[in-house]
């Protein structure tokens, strides 16, 4: 994750994140926008960006060298450590706590402590 602000000499200014085609442009995501210290809970791309929003991007990994010094924001901070969870193991874990609530309740004779 990116964060940046959009720059009063950005030509995203006044334009819808869909009008302005961020995603196809960039190469970006936005995750979320924040306006005076509020973040915009309306749908991503009907929000009309302006000079000092501040955004939050989902990125590849090149995207802070390829825009570092683009007119349209500044980039903020790399947020590290922002990698999704892996659910590779979600199934073995699921299949586990099933039947630690199940095999009690059918066998209760061989689970007891009397």
């Amino acid at each position: 994750l990116v964060e940046c602000v959009i720059s009063v000499n950005s030509d995203l200014r006044n334009k819808t994140v869909r009008e302005a085609c961020f995603r196809t442009r960039f190469d970006a995501v936005i995750v979320a926008v924040h306006r005076s210290g509020s973040r915009m809970l309306s749908s991503i791309g009907e929000i009309e960006l302006r000079a000092g929003d501040l955004l939050v991007l989902e990125t590849g990994p090149t995207f802070v060298q390829r825009f570092n010094n683009d007119r349209n924001f500044t980039l903020l901070a790399e947020i590290n450590d922002s990698t999704p969870p892996r659910f590779n193991k979600f199934w073995i874990a699921l299949v586990a706590c099933t039947l630690m609530i199940l095999l009690p309740l059918f066998w209760k004779e061989r689970f007891s402590l009397i």
